[in-house]
């Protein structure tokens, strides 16, 4: 008897398999996820499977693009599985394992992968490479904006938009020896309406500097002691060609550093700050004497000091004479152990740069020519003459014609 209730109270096996799976409310059967279709950073099976270009390994996108933020904030990006070091971000959906992964799906209808809200296959995302190109080259803002060979194009940009700023600064067109100025602007008069101008012989082979002068009253002819000096272009096409040809190459490799740079790390890429300002001083000075004209004009009372280019002023002095103190060179950088000179004109504690880029000899020679015009007529130094006879000269705006 004991026996017998023992046998009654222990289940049958009938009603063991109702009691574990046979009812309504019995939980899905617990289906293992194959190993070659799970994520290695989630152990999650794929939902969107990427594979990494450079490596060949498979990952789930998602995992593994927060992976990189969080160990390679730089360019620095590793791979997760081997841990070598990746020159590009670059990743493409592998198409492979979504398949197997539908496949997989199909053959479990009532299974929902781990980690998944629905049995739903979501399309990949879109195709991008976190920052890298098709070449596996690094890209940003930068390379967006600008494309393929974006440090070329920055470097063409750079000193495209410098020849244009430095032509469109100003009012009004200009050229040499005009009479009517720019509008708003005082015009500069013409040496030739002080008196019969005379030129200066200059140096054998010099092309830029012409100087003429006006000497003073006599009593057979009616005229005031005037100085003009005119610095022209570089007339020599293979020295423009060098000097821009080296900015360009400058600009090059500049861009070129920040624009790696700026991939790494924005606070990196300034350290190329210097090398920017030294870029935009060899272009100025390289544009100056390529197309930049230079008028001064001095008389006992009043000096004028222009400078066009492109056949437009771009800037203009007015002053008196007895301000002025000297004409000098002045070093401002050394480029191969070669000092870069200017030729600078001073006006109290101002300081006006006549030309860049001329011989010694054709320093000396303008140097000269002021230093001379000074020491005669500044300050009254010959009274007698300066002032025997002055023309009075109308510098005033030219009215426009109704």
């Amino acid at each position: 008897q004991v026996f017998g209730f023992i046998d009654a109270a222990m289940p049958t096996d009938a009603n063991a398999a109702a009691d574990d799976g046979g009812g309504d409310n019995a939980a899905p059967p617990v289906v293992e996820e194959p190993e070659h279709l799970c994520c290695p950073i989630t152990r999650a099976m794929f939902l969107d499977p990427v594979f990494v270009a450079e490596s060949g390994n498979t990952y789930e996108r998602d995992a593994l693009e927060r992976f990189w933020r969080a160990s390679a904030p730089t360019n620095a990006a590793r791979d997760p599985l081997t841990n070598e070091r990746l020159e590009s971000r670059a990743v493409y959906t592998n198409w492979d394992k979504r398949r197997e992964v539908a496949a997989w799906l199909d053959a479990h209808e009532d299974a929902t992968p781990s980690g998944w809200t629905s049995r739903r296959v979501p399309p990949p995302a879109r195709e991008k490479r976190d920052g890298a190109d098709a070449g596996g080259r690094p890209r940003g803002w930068l390379a967006r904006a600008f494309g393929a060979y974006a440090p070329v194009k920055v470097a063409a940009l750079a000193v495209l938009v410098s020849v244009a700023l430095s032509a469109s600064v100003g009012a009004g067109p200009r050229a040499p020896g005009r009479a009517a100025g720019a509008a708003g602007s005082p015009r500069v008069p013409t040496i030739g309406e002080f008196g019969d101008a005379r030129e200066l012989r200059a140096p054998a082979g010099s092309s830029r500097v012409t100087i003429r002068e006006v000497s003073a009253a006599t009593a057979y002819s009616e005229s005031t002691p005037a100085l003009e000096v005119y610095v022209g272009t570089t007339k020599a096409f293979g020295s423009r060609v060098a000097d821009l040809g080296f900015t360009a190459l400058w600009f090059s490799i500049t861009g070129t550093w920040t624009y790696s740079a700026l991939a790494a790390s924005p606070l990196f890429a300034t350290f190329s700050v210097p090398f920017w300002f030294v870029g935009f001083n060899m272009l100025h000075s390289g544009a100056t004497s390529a197309f930049e004209t230079t008028r001064l004009l001095i008389t006992p009372q009043t000096f004028y000091l222009e400078k066009i280019i492109f056949n437009r002023r771009l800037s203009f002095h007015k002053g008196e004479t007895q301000d002025l103190t000297r004409a000098v060179t002045e070093t401002y950088a050394y480029v191969n152990g070669v000092p870069q000179t200017n030729l600078v004109l001073h006006q109290g504690v101002k300081s006006h740069v006549l030309a860049r880029g001329l011989h010694v000899v054709e320093d000396e020679f303008v140097i000269g020519a002021i230093g001379s015009f000074l020491k005669q007529y500044q300050r009254g130094g010959n009274p007698s003459q300066a002032s025997r006879q002055t023309i009075k000269i109308d510098t005033s705006v030219p009215r426009a014609r109704m």
